[in-house]
C-alpha cells in the first residue's frame, strides 16, 4: 500500500498544534514540512530551534504523526560568492532537524541552468552537503525548474553515483513540463533515485485545481508506483502558500485519498 503525507505549504495559515489537528482530521499519519505559522525558513521556524525541537518531537509523537521530509530553500546554481555556503549552511541546519525530528529526508532544489556548467556544479554543491550531515538523512534534489528532465537532472545524478545519502524528489507537476503524457519515461529513467513523491493536479495552463479535475495522470502514477511497492511518501503538495485563493488544505486532501483509495486501502 501506499503511504500519503501533505506538504505544510497547504497550510500556511497554520501553527504546529493547528498541523497536528489537520492531520488528524484528515487521517494522514506522515507530515512533510515546509513552513510553519506561513515561515518556510527553517532558522526562523520557533518550533526547530534547539530550545524547542524536543517540545516539537513529544507534540507529533503524542498525536502519532511522523516527519517525512523537512523542506529548504537551497538552490545549488548559483556561484554568486556566498550563495553555496548560504545552501549548504541552511541544508546542514534543516538536516540537522530532520534528524532531531526522526525525518529521512531533507528537499533541495538544482533550479537554474546558467551555463553548461551548471549540472556539475550542482553536483558539487550536494556532494559537499551529502558529506556534512548525518548518515541517516538522505540529500532529496526535486526535478524543479531547469532540472527536470534526463539532459539536466540525468547529470548532476551521474555526477553523485554512489552516494548513499543521495536521492529524488519526484514531482509530477515539473516533469510534466517536459515530458507530459510520457511520464513513464521520466519515471523509468529516475525510478532507482525516486524516494518521494509531489502529487498535485492542474488544469489547462497549468492553473492549480482540486485532485482529480485537471489533466495530470495522477490515478496511472500512484497505480505504476503501487506495483513497484514505492516505500517512500506520496504528498500532496497543495500550494496554498503560493496560491492562496485555494481552497483549504482538508478539502484537497479529501480529494487526494479519494483517488488514492484503490492503493493506501
Amino acid at each position: 500500500m501506499l503511504k500519503l503525507c501533505f506538504s505544510t505549504l497547504g497550510c500556511p495559515e497554520l501553527g504546529l498544534d493547528g498541523i497536528i489537528a489537520l492531520a488528524q482530521k484528515t487521517g494522514t499519519s506522515l507530515l512533510e514540512f515546509r513552513g510553519i505559522s506561513g515561515e518556510v525558513k527553517n532558522d526562523r521556524i520557533a518550533d526547530f530551534t534547539a530550545e524547542r525541537l524536543a517540545a516539537t518531537k513529544e507534540k507529533l509523537d503524542a498525536a502519532s504523526l511522523k516527519t517525512q521530509v523537512i523542506g529548504t530553500s537551497c538552490s545549488f546554481h548559483d556561484r554568486t560568492p556566498g550563495k553555496l555556503d548560504a545552501s549548504i549552511e541552511e541544508g546542514i541546519l534543516s538536516a540537522r532537524i530532520a534528524a532531531a525530528l526522526g525525518a529521512k529526508y531533507i528537499r533541495v532544489f538544482g533550479n537554474k541552468m546558467v551555463d553548461e556548467n551548471s549540472p556539475k556544479d550542482v553536483a558539487d554543491g550536494i556532494a559537499a552537503l551529502c558529506s556534512s550531515i548525518p548518515e541517516d538523512v538522505t540529500v532529496l534534489l526535486e526535478d524543479h525548474g531547469d532540472f527536470n528532465s534526463e539532459p539536466t537532472l540525468g547529470k548532476v545524478c551521474d555526477f553523485l553515483a554512489g552516494r548513499n545519502n543521495f536521492g529524488l524528489v519526484w514531482d509530477i507537476w515539473h516533469s510534466d513540463v517536459s515530458y507530459g503524457d510520457r511520464w513513464p519515461e521520466f519515471y523509468e529513467l529516475f525510478k532507482p533515485l525516486i524516494r518521494h513523491i509531489h502529487m498535485k493536479d492542474a488544469k489547462e495552463g497549468y492553473k492549480l485545481c482540486l485532485p482529480g479535475e485537471g489533466t495530470f495522470p495522477i490515478v496511472p502514477i500512484l497505480k505504476a508506483l503501487d506495483a513497484d511497492r514505492f516505500g517512500g511518501a506520496v504528498s500532496l503538495e497543495w500550494e496554498r502558500k503560493w496560491h492562496p485563493e485555494l481552497e483549504p488544505l482538508d478539502l484537497a486532501m479529501e480529494a487526494f485519498k479519494k483517488l488514492a483509495a484503490p492503493f493506501t486501502e
